[in-house]
């Protein structure tokens, strides 16, 4: 992932922007690896993560993170959002645009 320029103006959307390389939520799951301790009863490794997203206006994740406590999944979220490649940019007055969007990531081991 690029280091995240200065984005002075992006719109909050409320959908997912369409995935350029085809279904989203597969790409997502396929590249999840479990973190590590994942067999250790006090290590939290199931739970919804929902990741902020930030894409510029050719559709290129600039940035992500989370509010979320548990490191580990977070760090994994991240990690596959930030290698997953293109969304098709958001259009704002027929123009791509910087857009903000979250990304509900499931841990169920």
């Amino acid at each position: 992932m690029r280091k995240p320029k200065s984005v002075a103006f992006f719109v909050d959307i409320d959908n997912t922007p369409e995935y350029i390389l085809g279904h989203l939520e597969k790409a997502i799951y396929s590249n999840l690896n479990r973190p590590e301790p994942w067999n250790d009863s006090d290590y939290e490794t199931k739970g919804v993560i929902v990741m902020r997203v930030i894409i510029d206006a050719q559709g290129n994740v600039i940035h992500v993170d989370s509010e979320s406590e548990k490191s580990a999944l977070t760090a994994e979220a991240k990690r596959v959002i930030e290698n997953l490649g293109r969304f098709q940019p958001h259009l704002l007055k027929e123009k791509p645009v910087s857009a903000r969007f979250e990304i509900p990531i499931n841990f169920n081991w």
